[in-house]
């Protein structure tokens, strides 16, 4: 067959595929059409537009085929797999990976299908790759896991414990610039991400860890953000309050470098509360007592320096 017809064979299977053209297909593979061939315009795969548009019930019947390869790659580095990942294509997905699909190949930016399906929020696909033998603890090119994806970016409880229970190590985590522990108290705004934070402590992060290069533990973090509910649950789970980072600061002098004296405050006068689910409302309380405290401490000291300008 002259290049000219193999092209124009290219171009009828691509067609027949995205317009579901089944005896077209069959025609063109009895030609002896590359199932496998790329799209000059796209760059993709019949296979790719396939899985985009999660048509499991036609890619069955393809991939009874046997020349197709489940694992060729778009322009974008990206296999089937990783698309239906990118479009929560479950159904698709699982078909890929009963037909062989590796789940470890390396797409854009080092990401793997789990990657991707993690990122996506994709509790289905996220346990299917993990039952085909996806790896856990494998790092992208910005040193992102899994792992750290579902705590970090997406706050998924129950896809970070599925990772766990999946055998998620922690010491991985060891080679970020800053611990995905210290990073979720950081980032720590609201109840739910407190679960967070106690899924990490429940999986061996030491809660009195220190960053090294700062000599900070989570207590010294937690101050500077002010989140007094995370404050609690630190120091009842035993975080130390009277420790110095490479500063000599403590956590109770970098709550007021910052401005955030109602954890100072909480940090200088010891406070327990009962048990942490009844305590919250409890704390939401005596953090506005605390507040309204300041606020008339403030008020006084100004209308003492205002009286002494008059004299």
């Amino acid at each position: 067959m002259s290049s000219v017809g193999k092209k124009v064979l290219e171009k009828k299977f691509f067609v027949a595929v995205y317009s579901r053209n089944i005896p077209e297909i069959t025609k063109c593979l009895s030609k002896g059409v590359n199932p496998n061939i790329r799209s000059t315009e796209y760059g993709v795969t019949p296979l790719h537009l396939l899985a985009e548009r999660n048509d499991y019930i036609l890619g069955y019947r393809l991939l009874e085929y046997k020349k197709f390869d489940v694992d060729v790659r778009n322009d974008h580095g990206y296999t089937a797999l990783h698309v239906t990942c990118l479009c929560d294509c479950k159904k698709f997905a699982l078909l890929l990976l009963e037909h062989g699909a590796d789940p470890n190949i390396y797409g854009r930016f080092n990401k793997t299908a789990l990657h991707l399906s993690v990122q996506n929020e994709n509790y289905g696909i996220t346990i299917k790759l993990l039952k085909f033998g996806a790896e856990v603890n494998v790092v992208d090119c910005f040193g992102n896991t899994p792992l750290s994806l579902s705590i970090l970016d997406t706050n998924n409880y129950l896809i970070a414990k599925t990772l766990f229970q999946s055998g998620a190590n922690m010491s991985v985590e060891h080679q970020r610039p800053l611990h995905i522990f210290f990073e979720m108290v950081l980032y720590c705004r609201c109840i739910r991400q407190i679960d967070l934070v106690l899924l990490l402590l429940e999986n061996g992060v030491n809660i009195n860890m220190r960053e090294p290069d700062s000599g900070r533990n989570c207590l010294h973090f937690v101050a500077v953000t002010g989140f007094l509910e995370l404050a609690v649950v630190l120091v009842e789970k035993g975080a130390k309050i009277h420790v110095v980072d490479s500063c000599k600061r403590s956590p109770i002098k970098v709550a007021v470098d910052h401005g955030n004296e109602v954890i100072a405050d909480y940090f200088r006068k010891g406070y327990r509360p009962p048990p942490l689910l009844t305590a919250l409302p409890k704390i939401f309380q005596w953090s506005s007592k605390v507040r309204a405290r300041i606020s008339e401490r403030k008020l006084a000291e100004m209308e003492k320096e205002a009286e002494l300008k008059q004299k």
